[in-house]
């Protein structure tokens, strides 16, 4: 029997080390920015949870201030309804 990973899980392990990666100092913060471009939400809320022990530092202060504002600033998807005329 073959055991298969759901892709959801092998994605968050990897952001999870990505993270760890980049708060231990290996990475710069411009790459951990690219990384995490477009899941900013899912990135703070795997920092918050998983990384506490990080939370003095200088770079879990940036990470988490630049992904809130990224969060904050980011717009709603705009929604268009489309009606015919009546006729």
């Amino acid at each position: 029997m073959i055991n298969v990973t759901p892709v959801g899980v092998d994605a968050e392990r990897w952001l999870r080390h990505s993270l760890r990666v980049y708060l231990e100092g290996d990475k710069n913060f411009p790459w951990i920015s690219r990384v995490v471009r477009g899941s900013e939400k899912e990135t703070a809320i795997v920092l918050l949870t998983t990384f506490g022990r990080f939370s003095g530092t200088v770079r879990y202060r940036k990470l988490l201030k630049s992904l809130r504002n990224s969060v904050r600033n980011s717009a709603e998807p705009t929604v268009w309804v489309l009606h015919s005329p009546s006729t």
